[in-house]
């Protein structure tokens, strides 16, 4: 079986694109992701762009959440991640994967 086949989409959620080493091999592993032909969606909590332009240049789109109230970042999180029905998520955060 090809790798990716049918455009598979994986969903990778972290706090930011900021310039930590967490969200710099998150990203790599987005572009490997990427490049074995996964469709790949990185979704944030705040709008920290570091490696942002990383992603561009890889045609790989970020959803930023955006919202200051953990509470309610919360709540946007399950909203958002309910749209991915059957698709794989990775989370650099245990409190983000239990969303």
């Amino acid at each position: 079986m090809e790798e990716g086949v049918g455009n598979e989409k994986i969903v990778l959620f972290t706090d930011s694109l900021g310039a930590g080493g967490a969200q710099r091999q998150l990203c790599g592993l987005a572009v490997m992701l990427r490049q074995h032909n996964y469709d790949v969606v990185v979704l944030t909590y705040h709008l920290l762009d570091f490696y942002k332009s990383y992603l561009d240049e890889n045609a790989i789109s970020n959803v930023v959440l955006g919202n200051s109230c953990r509470a309610l970042r919360r709540i946007q999180a399950i909203r958002n991640l309910r749209g991915y029905p059957n698709e794989h998520i990775i989370s650099n955060h245990v409190k983000d994967a239990q969303c």
